[in-house]
Formats: C-alpha cells, sequence, structure tokens
C-alpha cells in the first residue's frame, strides 16, 4: 500500500479564537447585509492597505469580485495572459466580455504589456503570490484590472511614474487556500472611489441607497460567519508579525 503525503492542506484560524464573534452574531441576529463583522473586517483591511475604508469592497469571493469590477469598469474588452487560473477568464466572461489573450513573460510569469500594440484595457495576474510592481510599461493600458488572488501577503505595489491608479482595481482572494483565509470571500481595492461605490453596489444587487436596483448587479456578499473568520485571521496575522 502506498502511503498518501498530503500536500497544501488549508488550515484555517481555529474556532476557538472567534467564538466571541458568533456570540455577537446571534446577539444582533445580522448574518449579511454589511453587519459589524463585515465593517470591522472593511477596517482591518484598510488599515492593512493603507487605504481609506470606501476603497475597500468584500464579496463572497475572490472571482464574482473580478466579475464586478468588470462589470462597474464599463469595458467590454480585455486582453489577459493565457497563463492563468481558469477563474480570471471565467470572471471576464461571465461580465459578458470579449477576451484577447497575450504571452507571459517567461521569467517573470506576468503578462508582456509590450505585445500590446495601442492602448487597452488589461487584466494582469501576479502569479504565485508574488508582489506585483505596476511600473510606467502599464501606462499603455485604459484600465487595468489586478488578480492578485494569493498575493494578499504581498500587496500590489506602484512605481511613482505609472499614471493610471485611479483606473486599476485590485482583487484579492480570501479562499482557505491562500495565506490569509477565510473558507471563502474575496476584497477589492479600488482607488477611484465612485467605482468603488459602485462595485459595492454590484454585490448588492444594484442597490444604491434605496431598494431599487440602480443597474443589474447581483449578490455578492459576505456572510457575518466569514467576516468573523477574517476579522480575527487578519488580527492574528498582525500579532504574529509585530
Amino acid at each position: 500500500m502506498v502511503a498518501e503525503i498530503p500536500v497544501l492542506r488549508p488550515k484555517l484560524i481555529a474556532h476557538s479564537r472567534f467564538a466571541h464573534r458568533l456570540e455577537q452574531i446571534d446577539s444582533e441576529r445580522i448574518y449579511s447585509n454589511g453587519g459589524a463583522q463585515n465593517q470591522e473586517l472593511v477596517e482591518i483591511i484598510s488599515s492593512y492597505f493603507g487605504v481609506d475604508k470606501d476603497q475597500v469592497v468584500i464579496g463572497s469571493s475572490a472571482t464574482l469580485m473580478l466579475t464586478g469590477a468588470a462589470v462597474v469598469m464599463g469595458q467590454d474588452r480585455w486582453f489577459l495572459p493565457s497563463w492563468t487560473f481558469s477563474a480570471s477568464a471565467l470572471a471576464l466572461s461571465n461580465a459578458g466580455c470579449h477576451l484577447c489573450f497575450i504571452d507571459i513573460d517567461p521569467q517573470s510569469h506576468v503578462a508582456d504589456v509590450s505585445k500590446l500594440r495601442k492602448r487597452s484595457n488589461l487584466l494582469v495576474v501576479a502569479p504565485f503570490g508574488e508582489q506585483l510592481t505596476i511600473d510606467s510599461e502599464f501606462n499603455r493600458c485604459d484600465f487595468l484590472l489586478v488578480d492578485a488572488a494569493a498575493s494578499v501577503a504581498h500587496p500590489v505595489q506602484y512605481s511613482p511614474d505609472f499614471r493610471g491608479k485611479e483606473r486599476t482595481v485590485e482583487i484579492y482572494s480570501l479562499h482557505a487556500t491562500k495565506v490569509l483565509g477565510v473558507g471563502e470571500g474575496g476584497f477589492a481595492i479600488v482607488y477611484d472611489r465612485s467605482l468603488a461605490a459602485k462595485l459595492r453596489s454590484w454585490t448588492n444587487f444594484g442597490f444604491d441607497g434605496s431598494r431599487s436596483s440602480s443597474f443589474a448587479g447581483t449578490n455578492a456578499k459576505m456572510s457575518e460567519y466569514s467576516a468573523a473568520i477574517g476579522c480575527e485571521t487578519f488580527l492574528q496575522a498582525n500579532a504574529e508579525f509585530e
């Protein structure tokens, strides 16, 4: 009999670490729709990334956040690397976008921006959880969508000569297989606050301060239970690295 060696088995934070948060959820009886756990998680992420709270949008999965970002950015044609996980292409396809594949640089494994012959919209992937630096090469992009699913521990960096930050959205995954996992979930860092507000509205049926859908959104909200795990996971990670 051949013994099996477990590889990359996910392990989330112990339930004892967030049990008090479950009691809070039981007490408040708010299980979704931006409750206390969601609000605190947004604050923690904004502090971790050094951005304002209104630039953080959390959701039920990184894939859905990619789809939503593509929808609210309003661009129907995107270039993306031909070498990536299927979620990247499926997210754009589900947003109704036309996909154009380009090669990656064989050394960095990042989309070869020099292959773009004119200003275009690009979904770029940060491979293997590495830190991606957006430099002047990316100035040829109109809109930039960063699939940084595995890079929550190494957030995207920008060189001073990059001029398109307000047209850039970063997406990170909180799947159980990621460094800071909650089971399933994701979030976006959006530098244009109006775009962030629209993405937040998209995750909640397109509601924009009322119970009427202002546009075709969906239900991509994060539950209070996932957010509770997320809060303690981030807090524990911060404590371990201080």
